[in-house]
């Protein structure tokens, strides 16, 4: 591939940085874009009786933000209320007391189409048309159907979570609500930020052919290490294992089960530009784990000493027995598979010969 002007042009370009985007507790739980889930938060929220207090708040900024003068200070708030033609609307907030007849109908949307009958959710709940109040509610600006232009207005999720933070400060809220209402914007703001378009998406499609090529490049370089390390496997005498992945390769070592080495490399296409040499056991090998350290006590003990790391990640498939963590600078880039070698037979050749006589004496004879 010829490295074009165009390219370096672009790389020795200010590329646009990563929109900040918080993680959440509905990242953690998996349900970041569950429909569902924030109808259940605005409920929770718009709940009179909750112990957080912030039903007023979240009231007010939404009827604030729609322009309608629809008074109600008494009211319950219901999910999934189901019609008498049995369709299901998100949320009803209805008067009751004084203010009975009163209501908000709330069709919750993210990342869903609008197939509802809005107008069955309207004509549904009781009270005259002046004391009701129909929002969609959505991640990106909908038209109003039709059927029911004049009833229900078009709100976005970030204009009411923002509205809502703003005039939050003028409430005295404990680090509790604080923390549960700062979860619930981020995860707001994450699927408006997820939606639009941002800097990183018109850099792309400004110069779709060089990033493309520059990609390229990098495929390219991945190319190059796999057969540099395909090379190292066979001038250490080792088979290579498994596939070739884009992250790391296996090393199969003769006459042994269960032991092998594994290069991790996915670190060279990074600024770091380092790769780790794991000497890998799993299988049955794993029965024996307490076996091998007894037998290579003072061997594992050098290695410490050198910095190499002892069992440093396992689970029940595999355990990474001894490993390293190289930086590859450029000259040795270009000589990698020697670099491999090299490291291989300083760092761990003799305790790997070790660790295989005892891994072999615990088999079966044939």
């Amino acid at each position: 591939m010829i490295i074009t002007s165009e390219m370096v042009e672009l790389v020795n370009y200010k590329v646009p940085k990563d929109r900040e985007r918080n993680n959440t507790l509905f990242d953690l739980s998996g349900t970041a874009h569950d429909e569902l889930v924030f109808t259940r938060w605005y409920e929770y929220f718009l709940d009179k009786d909750a112990k957080h207090g912030l039903y007023d708040l979240f009231l007010q900024t939404l009827l604030s933000i729609t322009g309608k003068k629809i008074h109600i200070t008494d009211f319950r708030v219901g999910k999934n209320i189901q019609t008498k033609k049995g369709n299901y609307l998100d949320l009803l907030i209805y008067g009751q007391g004084s203010d009975e007849g009163k209501s908000i109908i709330i069709e919750n949307k993210i990342h869903h189409w609008l197939h509802n009958d809005l107008l069955d959710y309207w004509d549904d709940t009781p009270g005259p048309d002046s004391n009701k109040l129909g929002i969609l509610l959505t991640l990106d600006q909908h038209p109003i159907p039709n059927s029911v232009q004049g009833k229900f207005v078009n709100i976005l999720h970030q204009q009411w979570l923002q509205a809502v933070v703003n005039d939050s400060a003028s409430y005295s809220l404990t680090p509790e609500q604080r923390v549960i209402l700062e979860h619930f914007y981020n995860a707001i703001m994450n699927l408006s930020k997820d939606l639009n378009m941002n800097e990183q998406v018109l850099f792309f499609l400004n110069n779709i052919k060089t990033v493309n090529d520059i990609i390229k490049t990098k495929q390219k370089t991945t190319e190059y290490i796999l057969s540099q390390l395909d090379s190292a496997a066979v001038q250490l005498g080792l088979r290579l294992g498994g596939t070739r992945s884009s992250y790391y390769r296996t090393f199969q070592i003769p006459q042994a089960q269960h032991i092998y080495y594994t290069i991790i490399f996915e670190a060279l296409l990074e600024e770091s530009q380092t790769l780790w040499i794991v000497l890998e056991v799993n299988g049955d090998g794993l029965n024996q784990l307490d076996k091998l350290d007894l037998a290579l006590t003072e061997d594992i003990n050098d290695a410490r000493n050198k910095g190499m790391k002892h069992r440093s990640n396992e689970n029940s498939a595999w355990v990474h027995y001894l490993s390293n963590l190289y930086t590859v600078d450029r000259d040795n880039m270009s000589n990698l598979a020697e670099f491999i070698v090299r490291k291989i037979n300083e760092d761990f050749s003799e305790i790997t010969s070790k660790a295989v006589a005892v891994l072999n004496s615990e088999r079966s004879p044939d």
